[in-house]
């Protein structure tokens, strides 16, 4: 037992993957079984990509020693600029396009207003975070938008995954 100890003082790393492996554990018993079953997984693993390239660029934010706490919120905010402009009788792809250059000028906004006035990344982002969340809102309404099947291109989803069926 004093070895097992001394072994988990001289590694800390064991210590956590030991907490990883009892919090699993707690929560697949508390949720009964959900936790780890085929359908949660699966549901988890397709939000990979996205979640994965938005890592990517906070990562790249925080070797630089900078902070944005505005990415969830303009994450948000494209597929709702979307959904209207679609809904406005917009094509897909341009109103991709046009989803994109909002967070790319919400993005330069927090840049330019980093290095020109000398803000930390923290509170620039930060009022952008409650200012992309609040358009959000009020585009919304509060409610998820509602688009017809026919306006999402149905290859988008099926061309290169599975069997081509939704």
């Amino acid at each position: 037992m004093k070895r097992l100890l001394k072994t988990f003082l001289e590694k800390p790393e064991l210590a956590a993957v030991l907490l990883l492996v009892l919090l699993v554990a707690l929560f697949q018993h508390l949720s009964e079984g959900v936790l780890l079953s085929a359908a949660n997984l699966r549901g988890v693993l397709g939000l990979l990509p996205e979640m994965g390239l938005v890592a990517v660029g906070v990562t790249l934010l925080m070797i630089c020693g900078e902070f944005d706490l505005s990415v969830g919120s303009v994450f948000a905010l494209m597929p709702m600029c979307m959904a209207v402009l679609m809904n406005a009788g917009w094509s897909f792809p341009s109103a991709t396009a046009a989803g994109l250059l909002v967070c790319l000028a919400i993005g330069f906004l927090n840049g330019w207003l980093t290095i020109r006035f000398n803000i930390p990344s923290f509170i620039v982002t930060l009022g952008t975070l409650f200012m992309a969340r609040s358009l959000t809102i009020v585009i919304s309404g509060g409610f998820p938008p509602r688009l017809p099947m026919e306006a999402i291109p149905r290859q988008l989803f099926t061309a290169c995954v599975g069997p081509g069926e939704l």
